[in-house]
């Protein structure tokens, strides 16, 4: 039998050899997947808590809004014709009527104006102004003061585009707009 030695005989290698240990690589940590999955939650709570389209609401049916005066519930009567301070303008004043049932708080008429053979050579589209204690134009008076109805007030219409064919004579007058409110 063989004795047993001890530590137990190796072959040799060279001297300075040292046997290798193997270590096990350890694995990055996963950035670019935290990268992928913040952006996704970040995505996911900007679509869910950013403003939507707002809801389409139904239009203001016929019976809410207020029954609106017509071109003939209002009365141009009285119309004369001013020369205005400056250039070629005029003034066109006037007594307006209303005979409609509801308060007038604008008027907007259209003058057309004729040349010496009767038809028409320009036409200028302007508002109904009341006219003030001192003959001044003060058209915000009609949202101001409203002309209620069966009641007649003094107007005034500026106009400053008159063309250089026309006739000289009163412009027609073509009731355009009229808005009011209900009393």
């Amino acid at each position: 039998m063989a004795s047993p030695q001890y530590p137990p005989k190796m072959p040799r290698r060279g001297l300075h050899e040292v046997p290798k240990l193997e270590v096990s690589k350890r694995k990055a940590f996963p950035w670019p997947l935290i990268a992928v999955l913040i952006a996704g939650t970040t995505l996911t709570l900007l679509i869910i808590h950013l403003p939507s389209i707002p809801k389409v609401r139904p239009g203001v049916s016929a019976a809410q809004v207020p029954a609106q005066p017509t071109p003939n519930q209002i009365q141009l009567t009285d119309l004369k014709m001013t020369a205005a301070p400056v250039g070629n303008a005029f003034y066109l004043n006037a007594l307006l009527f209303n005979n409609s049932k509801t308060d007038i708080t604008g008027v907007q008429v259209q003058a057309n104006f004729l040349g010496n053979h009767g038809q028409v050579v320009g036409s200028e589209t302007r508002p109904v102004g009341e006219t003030g204690e001192h003959s001044e134009l003060k058209s915000e008076d009609l949202v101001q003061r409203p002309i209620k109805p069966a009641e007649s007030r003094p107007v005034r219409i500026y106009v400053d585009h008159a063309p250089a064919d026309w006739n000289k004579q009163l412009p027609q007058l073509v009731v355009m707009t009229i808005t009011g409110t209900t009393p």
